[in-house]
């Protein structure tokens, strides 16, 4: 009976062990998650505050310049103000487009003054700041217009790491010469 009881007892004492480990574990999983949980929700809130700083610069930038009036919101956290607007149709996604563009920092420093002096773009699909392309989808081909990118629109939050700072809004200044 002892050699048939000491089997049991000690299968008996490995399952409570084993279940005490596994709730020690899910407890430390829990631990975890929250943890884990929390570390989010603080980066989820400081990315909150970025923007919302960014944005009072832009719309700080706007209003030192006094274009208040002209300059509108793209929908993506940019703004577009025409300089020279047409009654011609709409740039589409898909079509090639051939524009001058300057760059520069709210600051005043221009920005890769040779290399995007004049760019060829099929809307949609040419890798490049992605809201750029959301910019020429608003203009016509003879059309010009000042466009202000938050950083995620432009270099992204780290810039290039050349001539474009961490979390730099750009203004551009765009003319449609052709589309296709």
């Amino acid at each position: 009976m002892y050699k048939l009881l000491n089997p049991v007892l000690s299968l008996a004492v490995m399952a409570t062990m084993l279940v005490a480990c596994q709730g020690q574990q899910a407890n430390t999983k829990t631990d975890n998650q929250s943890d884990n949980e929390d570390a989010r929700e603080r980066m989820i809130q400081t990315n909150r505050r970025m923007l919302d700083q960014e944005r009072n610069w832009i719309e700080e930038y706007i209003e030192e310049n006094n274009w208040t009036d002209s300059m509108v919101t793209m929908g993506n956290g940019g703004y577009i103000q025409f300089l020279v607007k047409t009654d011609a149709e709409r740039i589409a996604s898909k079509q090639d487009v051939f524009f001058l563009c300057t760059a520069e920092l709210l600051d005043g420093t221009s920005i890769y003054t040779e290399e995007i002096a004049e760019r060829t773009w099929k809307v949609d699909r040419t890798d490049g700041e992605l809201g750029l392309h959301d910019a020429l989808k608003k203009m016509a081909k003879g059309e010009r217009a000042r466009v202000i990118l938050p950083s995620y629109q432009a270099f992204g939050l780290a810039g290039d790491l050349d001539e474009v700072p961490p979390r730099a809004p750009i203004l551009y200044t765009l003319e449609i010469i052709d589309v296709r």
